[in-house]
């Protein structure tokens, strides 16, 4: 079987297959094919057999990220990880077992356990509606792949359904779209829905100029307010300049089937619109939510310098999945910041394992980028911001990186500067076309557990 284990390691268990699960994932691995003896045993329980890069997520709704770049076989990244599909439903900290449900779990059974020494969360957070009504039912979440595919085949239904509308009240609110939240992920939403209504638009002559209109109901005052003011005064001119109608301190109050009530300071009003896509995220995942003695804050997992949960010696939390001085509170987890979190946290459960004492991790990593679109971007270097493209140029870099292998790494770069920097390549018809979710989120038959 090639690699093999002491009978003595300590097992560690990783929850959660996003940016930052595979991360620690791929830094583990890492540190086991430097080390002959290695005092680790790790598990990674994914939800699919491919982990994903999810910063990628709002390129996929325009079309100029293919789910293929950002989808990673954990079969061809993970060598000396085990893997196993399945979900996290309930950890145990006394008893130091996580039981998860999977396709290798039997039909009307109880879920399978699985015995850890160290615990890291990294399976993020769950979509939170906040209580508005008609949310949950209606709108559409943004947090996977799936939901990233689901939302670009909307827009080309839209306006299927719009061209054939004669009147321009139906018209325009079948082509009205409606974006919820105010971190960097709403504001990309915003940015790719419009770029891919002006790619779309002209395909159907019957829609008037003004029919496609994108809304982004923020709750805060300032867009992206963990890059400063000028990085939200950069976010929010490149929404101006995309057409995105932008509204500050607002709420969503209901949600219906043709409309949505909105909360500003001047009052509330009627947006007539069909579709409503929500993306903040506060409410604890499944497991963590079930963990009745969990120290949560804003539905994330309180943690210490060390990224430990706090009152629990054996559990961590990255990612989306932590709140603390190490992981930052006031927005979700940045990819930079989760990529060093997640690096430092693979070395210290390894010095722990070897009897060494880690060193704590605070403060903000040298270079933080986030993409805005596909060619701008925000990216905090030391304690300044840089925005345009310099900031999107860090931002894909930092993706590319962090994806295995080198032809796959060699193929994106090549597709990225074609659609970049040659006109022609964005408005290829196969990026137009609605994407078809079964060719590219079915994994291929594959056994529950991996790994060699």
């Amino acid at each position: 079987m090639g690699y093999k284990l002491p009978v003595n390691s300590r097992r560690v268990v990783i929850v959660g297959s996003g940016f930052a699960g595979f991360c620690l994932a791929r830094s583990l691995d890492r540190l086991l094919a430097s080390s002959a003896k290695s005092p680790l045993e790790v598990t990674l329980i994914s939800p699919s057999a491919a982990a994903s890069l999810s910063p990628l997520l709002p390129g996929v709704l325009s079309g100029w990220v293919e789910p293929w770049q950002m989808r990673l076989p954990l079969r061809e990244a993970l060598r000396r990880v085990r893997w196993m599909v399945g979900r996290a439903v309930h950890v145990d900290p006394e008893a130091r077992r996580v039981s998860f449900d999977g396709p290798g779990v039997q039909t009307g059974c109880d879920p399978a356990s699985l015995p850890f020494d160290d615990l890291v969360f990294a399976c993020g957070t769950a979509t939170d509606h906040q209580g508005v009504r008609g949310a949950q039912e209606r709108c559409l979440p943004f947090r996977s792949l799936d939901d990233a595919l689901r939302i670009r085949n909307r827009v080309s239904e839209v306006l299927e359904a719009a061209s054939g509308e004669d009147s321009s009240r139906r018209r325009r609110a079948l082509c009205t779209l409606v974006i919820v939240g105010s971190d960097p992920r709403a504001c990309s939403a915003a940015l790719e829905l419009a770029r891919r209504f002006r790619l779309v638009a002209p395909m159907f002559p019957r829609l008037e100029p003004g029919d496609p209109h994108v809304v982004l109901v923020s709750p805060e005052p300032q867009l992206c307010a963990a890059w400063g003011p000028d990085g939200s005064r950069f976010a929010k001119a490149q929404l101006d300049r995309a057409g995105v109608e932008v509204r500050s301190e607002a709420r969503i109050e209901s949600v219906a089937d043709d409309h949505v009530v909105v909360v500003t300071p001047n009052g509330s009003e009627r947006l007539d619109a069909r579709t409503v896509v929500w993306t903040p995220s506060s409410a604890p995942s499944l497991c963590v939510a079930r963990w009745s003695a969990a120290p949560l804050e804003q539905g994330r997992l309180r943690v210490d310098e060390l990224l430990r949960v706090s009152g629990a010696d054996c559990l961590y939390a990255i990612g989306d999945s932590a709140a603390g001085p190490a992981s930052g509170l006031a927005a979700p987890c940045s990819p930079a910041r989760a990529a060093r979190n997640a690096g430092w946290l693979a070395a210290a459960l390894f010095d722990r394992a070897c009897g060494r004492t880690p060193r704590s991790i605070v403060g903000k990593p040298w270079i933080d980028p986030v993409l805005l679109d596909r060619d701008h971007g925000l990216a905090m270097v030391g304690a300044r911001c840089i925005d345009g493209r310099a900031g999107a140029w860090l931002s894909r870099r930092l993706m590319i990186r962090h994806m295995p292998g080198l032809r796959r790494r060699a193929a994106v770069r090549v597709a990225w500067t074609l659609v970049c920097h040659v006109p022609s390549a964005e408005n290829d018809p196969s990026r137009l076309q609605p994407a078809h979710q079964t060719l590219y989120l079915t994994p291929p038959p594959a056994p529950v557990t991996g790994g060699d």
